[in-house]
């Protein structure tokens, strides 16, 4: 009984086996093989903490922390066992709780979700809106120093005044360029913060209903 049990498994196996072989079949295989890799491995052995948590000014500013993981990546493929822990305010756990203190707080005063995301998108992100204001700044402080270094050409001017607005525009560009890609950076950052919460949160809700629901 135990043989024919058996056999039967095989061959049913096999009828199910060349519809698991399509494109989107092998996607939904590895991704959940990668979950039960993930679970399987204890953050002590085979993962590091996230290089962001230790970073300086200098690193956080100029992306340095990231240096390791992509010199990595070009010396061969990225493996899951290659990828640190993601930094404690990004993981789903921490946005979860601070989706359910937003929720709280609308309740409390009586205002939608969304008037609540709005208000704590505008405290949250202060000092990427001073970033904003200096690169708004630099850029147009860069577009008149080359409009006046332009006049500089044209002009029987004095030579040091050339000088002086090529600086501005050296200097302009240098507060330019990194603030714009820790902008970019922080907003990113702060919208998939809001998107991993309200998924958590949803995946929470749906968890509690029951099965006939």
């Amino acid at each position: 009984k135990n043989q024919e049990s058996s056999q039967r498994v095989r061959l049913s196996f096999r009828r199910w086996q060349p519809r698991c072989y399509t494109l989107r079949s092998k996607r939904v295989f590895s991704l959940l093989l990668n979950q039960v890799r993930y679970h399987a491995m204890t953050d002590g052995e085979a993962r590091r903490p996230s290089p962001l948590t230790d970073a300086t000014f200098a690193s956080t500013l100029l992306f340095s922390w990231a240096s390791p993981l992509l010199k990595l990546g070009s010396t061969r493929p990225l493996e899951e066992e290659d990828l640190p822990q993601v930094h404690p305010k990004d993981s789903s756990s921490y946005n979860k709780s601070y989706m359910d203190r937003i929720w709280k707080n609308c309740q409390s005063n009586k205002t939608t979700l969304a008037r609540g995301l709005l208000i704590d998108f505008l405290k949250t992100t202060l000092p990427c809106q001073i970033i904003l204001a200096a690169n708004s700044a630099a850029r147009i402080g860069q577009a008149v120093a080359l409009g006046l270094l332009m006049e500089q050409f044209s002009s029987t001017g004095k030579t040091s005044e050339g000088y002086l607005w090529s600086g501005v525009m050296i200097f302009c560009g240098l507060i330019a360029f990194p603030t714009k890609q820790r902008l970019y950076f922080e907003m990113c950052r702060k919208g998939l913060q809001v998107r991993v919460g309200i998924i958590a949160k949803l995946y929470e809700k749906t968890l509690r209903l029951s099965s006939t629901s």
